[in-house]
C-alpha cells in the first residue's frame, strides 16, 4: 500500500521525544505501507522498510496538493492532509474500502467536543450523505460521528485534480462527491487525534491505550441497554424531545471513554413495529442522545437497535435475529470492532438484558432503578452483580468504587 502525507512545519512537533512525522512514518510501515510520498518540507532521514519520496508542495491547498502525485500513483492509496497521530489497522481500512467500491473512504468515529469537528451523516449502507464542516455550528441534530482525517482514495479521484487547481480537499472534493454515492464511511474505535491534543496523545501512548485500541487486537466492550440505563425510564421515547439522560449516565460514559472498554448501546425498540413512532423519529432521538452526552464530554462508540416486535405472525418480525435476548446486535458490533465477548459486559435494567449477555458469554450487571419489573422476563437469568444506577455499575467494573 502507498500513502501520501501533506506535511507542514507542525509535523516537526515533538511527541514523547520523537517528531510527529516520524511517528506517522513508523505507524504506516508497521501497518502494511511500504511507499510514502511526502508533499511539503523535505524529510531529512530514513525509516527502515519504507521507501520515502519527498515532493515539493504545489501550494494549491489540501486538495490541489494531490496534483503532485497524480501521475505517480496507479492504485488505492492513503491520504493524510493534516497533522494527526494515529495507531490504526490500515489493512482493515483497505479491506473496507475495497468492499465498498468507493472512490473515497473516510475513517471515522466519535469525538469530544463535537463542535468544531467535521461531523458526518451516513445512510444504511455507510455512504456519506451529508455533514457539518468544522467552521459550521449546526450540531444539534447530528450523530457523534466525525472524520478522523485519514482517507483512502481510488486513483479515479485524480479525474478531479487539475495541474493548477487550488481547492480544499474536504469542501471542494469530498463533500461534492457524496451526491454521487462515491464516499463511504469506515467506523473505527482506534486512537486517532489531531496534534492540538498533544497531552492526550502522549498519555495514550505512555499508557499503552493507543496500541491496545488498534483493531488488530481484540477489544473489550460494555454493551448498554438504552431505556432505564442511558436515558431515563418512563414513557416511550417516541419523539426526539422526549430523550432525557439518566442520572449519572454522562459521567459513567466518561469513565468508560477513558478506559479500555468501548461503550456500545444495544436496544429493543418495538415501538416502531407497533406504529408508535417511525424509524426516522427513532434515529432522531438517538442523535439527540449523542448530542446531550457530547455536551457533557461523553460519547457512545456505536448504537444498534431492533425495531421488531415479538409478534411473529408478521414476516418482518418473524425474520428478526436482533431482538434481545438474541445477540444479533452484539454480533454486528463484534464484527465491526473485533470484540472479545468473554472480556466484555452487558448492562441493563431487566433480566432480558442479563440473558442477552449470558447468551453472548459476557459478564452482566442488572440495574434496579429503571424498569419497575426487572425480572418479568427470563427471571432465572442471574447477573454477576446488581446495583442502582449505571454510574455505580461502571465504577465497580473499573475498580473505581
Amino acid at each position: 500500500m502507498k500513502a501520501v502525507i501533506r506535511t507542514s512545519v507542525q509535523h516537526n512537533s515533538v511527541v514523547l521525544g520523537k517528531s510527529l512525522l516520524l511517528w506517522n512514518l513508523e505507524a504506516l510501515r508497521d501497518n502494511g505501507v511500504d511507499e510514502v510520498y511526502l508533499i511539503g518540507p523535505k524529510f531529512e532521514g530514513e525509516v527502515t522498510g519504507l521507501t520515502i519520496h519527498c515532493l515539493k508542495d504545489p501550494l494549491l491547498g489540501s486538495g490541489g496538493a494531490l496534483s503532485a502525485v497524480s501521475k505517480l500513483i496507479k492504485s488505492d492509496f492513503l491520504y493524510i492532509p493534516e497533522p494527526v497521530y494515529f495507531n490504526v489497522d490500515l489493512a482493515r481500512f483497505a479491506r473496507f474500502h475495497k468492499d465498498a467500491k468507493s472512490w473515497l473512504s473516510i475513517l471515522a468515529g466519535p469525538v469530544i467536543p463535537m463542535a468544531g469537528s467535521f461531523l458526518l451523516r451516513e445512510n444504511e449502507n455507510n455512504k456519506l450523505v451529508g455533514g457539518v464542516l468544522p467552521d459550521e455550528k449546526a450540531v444539534d441534530d447530528m450523530n457523534n460521528l466525525a472524520s478522523y482525517g485519514l482517507y483512502l482514495l481510488s486513483p479515479s479521484i485524480f479525474y478531479f485534480v487539475g495541474k493548477e487547481m487550488t481547492f480544499d480537499f474536504v469542501k471542494d472534493l469530498l463533500m461534492p462527491a457524496r451526491t454521487d454515492g462515491l464516499v463511504s464511511i469506515c467506523h473505527t474505535s482506534e486512537f486517532v487525534r489531531p496534534l492540538k491534543e498533544k497531552e492526550i496523545i502522549e498519555k495514550a501512548i505512555s499508557s499503552g491505550l493507543a496500541e491496545k485500541r488498534n483493531l488488530k487486537n481484540k477489544q473489550k466492550a460494555i454493551f448498554l441497554d438504552r431505556d432505564g440505563t442511558v436515558n431515563h425510564f418512563g414513557d416511550f421515547v417516541v419523539k426526539r424531545d422526549m430523550m432525557v439522560l439518566e442520572q449519572g449516565a454522562a459521567e459513567a460514559l466518561r469513565l468508560i471513554n477513558e478506559s479500555e472498554y468501548l461503550p456500545i448501546v444495544v436496544t429493543n425498540q418495538p415501538i416502531v413495529a407497533r406504529g408508535l413512532t417511525t424509524i426516522e423519529e427513532l434515529e432522531a432521538s438517538h442523535r439527540r442522545m449523542e448530542v446531550l452526552l457530547g455536551r457533557e464530554g461523553a460519547y457512545i462508540q456505536d448504537l444498534y437497535y431492533c425495531p421488531h416486535e415479538m409478534d411473529k405472525s408478521q414476516p418482518w418480525n418473524a425474520s428478526c435475529d436482533c431482538r434481545k435476548p438474541k445477540i444479533g446486535m452484539l454480533l454486528k458490533a463484534q464484527k465491526r470492532y473485533n470484540i472479545d465477548f468473554e472480556e466484555s459486559w452487558m448492562i441493563g435494567d431487566t433480566t432480558q438484558d442479563v440473558q442477552t449477555g449470558l447468551n453472548a458469554h459476557c459478564r452482566t450487571a442488572l440495574l434496579l432503578t429503571g424498569d419497575p419489573n426487572p425480572r418479568k422476563r427470563f427471571p432465572e437469568a442471574e447477573p454477576d452483580f446488581e446495583t442502582d444506577y449505571l454510574l455505580t455499575a461502571i465504577r465497580k467494573i473499573l475498580g473505581k468504587e
